[in-house]
């Protein structure tokens, strides 16, 4: 069984959720702060397996 990605988006965080087994889970978190937030989600990015597609949930208005 394959995993999915998604990228859970708010105002404040960027979270890297993995889904397993039909859950969510946390993966890893960056704070939307600081002049290195590009840098930070890229790394965050490379956690991703290849090939693979993700999820963006945008936040609710």
């Amino acid at each position: 069984m394959s995993a999915r990605w998604g990228f859970d988006l708010d105002m404040s965080a960027v979270r890297l959720m993995r889904r397993e087994a039909d859950q969510w889970r946390e993966v890893a978190r960056e704070n939307i702060d600081g002049p290195d937030i590009e840098d930070r989600l890229m790394a965050m990015v490379g956690k991703i397996e290849d090939d693979t597609s993700v999820v963006l949930f945008l936040p609710r208005d």
